[in-house]
């Protein structure tokens, strides 16, 4: 999963520190945009929206968790706002049942993670988690979610080996680091026809899981496998190992954004013109912004669907920008949230108002969102997940297509 975008201000009526680990955000007119999207809710879960009429009891919370690596506060993320804006609606549909949405973030890591999962199993009010967002964090915050016996829904981690821990209440509506490489691959053999691949990734984690899937999909069409690090060192070695790459090869680099644009950087100051590929990670202003002018051409494999190729994805901006017209919901994984968030609320609409019932109907559950109809294995993993490819094009990603990333 990528990280939100530094760049973005946050909303200036809003005053955030990323210092403060947990954050109870009052959800309350924005913009005047509840009284825009009461207008446009539809009451039927087929266009993703929320739904009417439901009951709960007083009091009723279900938690966002953000990142905890201190870049910025949870509120500037996009994705968070699409949790958020989910919640707005659904409140001004449903007087009888009024959600709050605690969001949690800071600093301290994957640790810090584990401590607010902690504190969110200590709060019997709340029902349900819309996240964690890195997978990491899941990896520590997971196991005390899953004892504690609190459903999450992830918007965004794709590692994986998440779904094979025997989590009962681990759920997410994105695809895996496994049909992510296998899209990836597939698209740099069969569209881009790159004669050598050479598969890059940052030592993280997550970079590393995806970047196995890419050559393990690519088999001895990966003609360099390496990594980087944070020491330039690293970044010199595999510019000089690619020196002989060039405009018909590939370059698949599986790290974060601010990784990818330095060895952009380094591998165009060398005379490589060979395609640069990523994932999700560079789907940012993060990227554009440490890129540049290099950034034009590059390729960027994704989970997240754009929201021009999707039904109701014009509709979702424009609600989403009326309420939070500083961020655009085109970023991140906004749109994928919105659909989580949804998905849990509309479980509680249902009459599913403790944890233990939440987590028996989410299982089953089948939601029409926006970005996909979502309906869970048996291990969580969503269905038939989707990988769109994307290019910079005139200073910003532009979708051209989608591949199955099941194979």
């Amino acid at each position: 999963m990528k990280p939100p975008l530094s760049s973005r201000s946050t909303d200036l009526s809003e005053e955030h520190t990323i210092n403060h680990p947990i954050r109870t955000r009052a959800l309350a007119l924005r913009f005047g945009a509840i009284a825009f999207a009461a207008g446009l809710l539809v009451g039927c879960s087929s266009s993703g929206s929320t739904v009417a009429g439901a009951t709960c009891p007083k009091g009723t919370s279900i938690a966002f968790m953000g990142r905890f690596d201190g870049v910025e506060a949870a509120q500037a993320s996009p994705t968070e706002r699409g949790a958020a804006l989910a919640v707005d609606e659904f409140n001004a549909a449903n007087p009888g049942c009024q959600i709050t949405l605690d969001v949690h973030s800071g600093t301290g890591g994957a640790d810090a993670a584990a401590t607010a999962a902690q504190e969110i199993v200590a709060a019997p009010r709340v029902v349900a988690v819309v996240g964690p967002q890195f997978s990491g964090d899941v990896e520590k915050a997971g196991p005390v979610l899953d004892a504690g016996g609190v459903p999450f829904v992830s918007a965004t981690a794709t590692r994986t080996d998440l779904s094979a821990r025997g989590w009962k209440m681990f759920h997410r509506i994105v695809g895996t680091n496994e049909s992510l490489g296998t899209g990836a691959a597939h698209h740099a053999l069969d569209t881009l026809n790159a004669g050598r691949i050479a598969v890059i990734d940052d030592g993280t984690p997550y970079s590393i899981d995806l970047a196995a899937t890419v050559t393990r999909t690519l088999g001895d069409r990966a003609s360099v496998v390496g990594g980087i690090s944070d020491d330039p060192a690293s970044i010199a070695a595999v510019v000089s190992e690619l020196a002989d790459f060039g405009p018909g090869d590939a370059v698949f680099f599986a790290g974060y954004e601010r990784s990818a644009a330095a060895l952009l950087h380094a591998l165009r100051a060398a005379g490589n013109t060979s395609t640069f590929m990523g994932s999700d990670t560079l789907l940012s202003a993060a990227f554009l912004d440490a890129a540049g002018d290099e950034a034009e051409g590059v390729l960027a494999t994704c989970q997240c669907a754009p929201l021009s190729k999707i039904a109701g994805g014009e509709d979702f901006a424009t609600r989403f920008r009326a309420s939070f017209p500083d961020v655009d919901p085109n970023d991140e994984y906004a749109a994928e949230a919105f659909d989580a968030t949804n998905l849990i609320l509309s479980t509680i609409a249902a009459g599913n108002h403790d944890r233990a019932a939440l987590a028996d109907a989410l299982s089953s559950a089948t939601w029409e969102g926006i970005t996909r109809t979502i309906h869970f294995d048996t291990r969580g993993d969503v269905m038939d997940p989707v990988v769109w490819i994307s290019e910079v094009r005139g200073g910003s990603f532009q979708p051209l297509l989608s591949v199955n990333g099941n194979g």
